[in-house]
């Protein structure tokens, strides 16, 4: 899967492939690897931004035999692809350890106008040690397995994977495949942070004469801090912008056809699974598709949609989006993800620096997609709509628009149709003060937090419904009253907090007539980033999905992984 951005005269200095990073940082760099590729095509050159294969929106799974090898050919085949489209000379940049694989591929990549190395990894191991390091720190001790897998945030990294990795470094670049150019200079660009300029690797590569060395500003606002507050580097970007146009002055015609869908997985039994690109809405928000493909006039099938978190682009936690699409596709479900106005791929409405996640916009960009869905497709049936964090606020609020069948609504935290809007600073800053007083509540509503264990049920749920307090009951209640099913998963804090907002008694209230169910899951973060927590939370979601839009009912009303806080139906 890749982007492609042209000049809008449809002529170009040269191509340019951008190779992005993985894990949370591929997250938290995602929209300015996008502003990157729009400035490398407003100043001459095309850009193509790719998921490398089994990665993102591309093919394939993290199961995939030989990861690295698909890695590097990704890399050489956004560079043929470029050139096939009538780039005369290419360049690649790429950033961590986008630029180490970018580098271990320049030898295959010959010729080359120019490499540019964006905060490099010094190597695949050092990588994974670091990620390792990371993992411990914010989300405790991995599970890896005995089979030598190792897992970072968000991802896992099987045995002979980890053993390719420790082979790839970038003390193997051969700077001789990039010689300076009397008129242009050196050809590789090394962006380190201004805090490692001591280290070996940086020294080792600034001391040939291929390479100029500048430091990356802003790499810490960028990849350092959680995804929602990332900052774009703009310095940066022009430093890399200015140092391509020096490389790249071609002057070719571009013939590029844009494919509009493909095969991305086949069932057991052989069948294809096709994803496609769909605009949603008349903002034409970017979505992908996912169905079973077959040969006979499509019945109505029912739709899964999958909602942002935060301001991250549509694939998902640890790409949770992308894998529950294609699963579920081969039960006969289609699947729906895509991005609200300002996030990932999608118009650039708002600035999604500083947008909230918690707005009306959200909401209606997504009755907006799923309304424009049906409208140019009569076989959408019954809606299911998931969300984790904020996407499940937004699934709780367009439920009563949508009158879906089902809402799956993971970590939900805000329990008000119209909470106070918190752009990416606000947000970090409302964590930190969290993090001091122990209780959300504490550091932003410290008199809802002194009376709502206080007061009687009824008087607690008539602050909810006047909008003054957040109370689950006067959101869940809306949600039931379209007719859906809502089923709530929260790791343990997070079901705290909902007891604490009293609501474990809107479950045993609304249980009464309505379909409710709740679980806690076992060994689960926040974001899902923790495997444990995220394989527990994928069988819950299939097993309400199979029962919701399927009819078919579980053996048991627990799951293995998790605990079965309440779990009734009518």
């Amino acid at each position: 899967m890749g982007w492609v951005h042209t000049p809008a005269n449809g002529r170009s200095r040269g191509g340019v492939v951008i190779c992005a990073p993985f894990g949370k940082e591929y997250l938290s760099a995602y929209p300015s690897l996008r502003v990157l590729a729009e400035r490398l095509s407003s100043a001459g050159m095309t850009a193509l931004r790719f998921d490398y294969a089994a990665t993102g929106d591309s093919a394939g799974d993290s199961t995939d035999a030989d990861q690295v090898e698909g890695w590097l050919s990704s890399i050489v085949d956004a560079a043929d692809f470029l050139r096939r489209i009538g780039c005369a000379d290419v360049a690649v940049v790429g950033m961590r350890m986008g630029a180490t694989l970018a580098a271990t591929a320049s030898s295959r990549l010959t010729p080359l106008a120019a490499l540019v190395l964006w905060d490099p990894c010094a190597s695949g191991k050092a990588y994974l040690r670091e990620q390792k390091t990371l993992h411990r720190i914010t989300l405790g001790p991995s599970s890896d397995a005995d089979d030598g897998s190792v897992e970072t945030p968000g991802e896992v990294y099987d045995a002979q994977t980890v053993a390719d990795l420790a082979r790839v470094s970038i003390d193997r670049l051969d700077p001789t495949l990039l010689p300076p150019l009397p008129d242009r200079g050196q050809r590789v660009l090394l962006l380190p942070r201004p805090e490692r300029r001591g280290d070996r690797l940086v020294q080792t590569l600034a001391s040939s004469d291929a390479v100029r060395t500048e430091d990356a500003a802003g790499q810490a606002e960028l990849l350092d801090v959680r995804s929602y507050a990332a900052i774009t580097p703009d310095a940066t970007i022009g430093d890399i912008a200015g140092f391509l146009s020096e490389h790249l002055a071609g002057d070719t015609t571009i013939d590029h056809q844009p494919a509009t869908e493909a095969v991305v997985a086949r069932t057991p039994g052989g069948r294809p699974i096709i994803e496609r690109f769909v605009s949603l809405g008349p903002d034409h928000l970017f979505g992908i598709r996912t169905q079973l493909a077959t040969t006979e006039p499509r019945m109505s099938a029912p739709l899964l949609v999958s909602l942002n978190v935060a301001i991250e682009h549509h694939v998902g936690p640890a790409r949770l989006w992308v894998t529950l699409g294609r699963q579920v596709a081969e039960w006969g479900i289609d699947a729906l993800r895509f991005d609200r106005s300002g996030v990932g791929d999608s118009v650039s409405r708002f600035n999604s620096a500083t947008q909230s996640s918690y707005t009306g916009e959200s909401v209606r960009d997504t009755v907006a997609a799923v309304a424009g869905l049906r409208a140019s497709d009569d076989s959408v049936g019954d809606i299911a709509l998931l969300g984790l964090c904020s996407g499940a606020w937004v699934a709780s609020v367009a439920a009563r628009k949508l009158a879906p069948r089902s809402v799956t609504l993971i970590n939900q935290g805000i329990w008000t149709s119209n909470p106070h809007p918190l752009d990416g600073r606000q947000l970090v800053e409302l964590d930190a003060a969290a993090e001091r007083s122990g209780d959300d509540d504490q550091a932003v509503l410290p008199w809802r937090t002194r009376i709502k264990g206080r007061l009687p049920y009824p008087a607690w749920l008539l602050l909810g419904q006047l909008g003054k307090a957040q109370v689950p009951e006067a959101l869940l209640n809306a949600t039931l009253q379209r007719g859906a099913s809502v089923n709530l998963a929260f790791a343990g804090p997070e079901y705290e907090s909902f007891v604490a907002q009293r609501g474990d008694t809107a479950v045993r209230r609304l249980a009464r007539s309505r379909r409710i169910r709740c679980v806690q899951l076992a060994r689960s973060d926040h974001a899902l980033l923790y495997r444990p927590g995220r394989d527990a939370a994928v069988k819950q979601i299939q097993q309400w999905l199979r029962e919701d839009l399927l009819g078919v009912r579980p053996e048991s009303s627990s799951i293995e992984a998790g605990r079965t806080v309440s779990h009734a139906q009518p």
